[in-house]
């Protein structure tokens, strides 16, 4: 082999380096997921008198095609809203008494866990509660909303 090629070949590897790094780096992170996240997430409860409330919802962190679907009382009310940079708004209508509101992470985009922060809001428009999540694929987050 002559000495150009190798030249050539340890030239190639210095220039790699950095993308070496940041490969080990994200593999890293991967490796280290919470586990946690796989469980899904309680996002607590609330009261209303309203018929309906509003649920916002966004990408939390880096719009990677993070996707969610949303169900009420076991029902899908939304079968696939894709979270952006901007809030995404999402309209449940109540049933009487207990209203169980669950967000199924469908993907995890390209950079997981499925990461989204929401809001609710009851139908006068008040701000009832609002938080994020972090969540693997197939995990949910739930809400009990009480309709008097």
């Amino acid at each position: 082999v002559s000495a150009s090629k190798i030249r050539k070949a340890q030239d190639r590897m210095k220039t790699s380096r950095p993308y070496a790094r940041v490969m080990r780096q994200v593999i890293g992170h991967l490796a280290q997921a919470n586990s946690d996240y796989g469980k899904g997430q309680d996002l607590g409860s609330f009261v209303t008198n309203g018929p309906v409330v509003e649920l916002y919802a966004r990408d939390a962190q880096y719009v990677d095609g993070d996707r969610v679907r949303v169900f009420l009382n076991g029902k899908i009310i939304q079968t696939d809203v894709y979270l952006q940079g901007n809030y995404t708004p999402i309209l449940v209508k109540l049933e009487n008494g207990f209203n169980t509101i669950e967000i199924e992470a469908l993907n995890q985009g390209s950079s997981g866990p499925n990461t989204a922060a929401f809001s609710v809001f009851d139908d006068s428009g008040k701000l009832v509660t609002s938080s994020e999540w972090n969540l693997l694929t197939g995990a949910r987050a739930t809400m009990i909303v009480v309709k008097n």
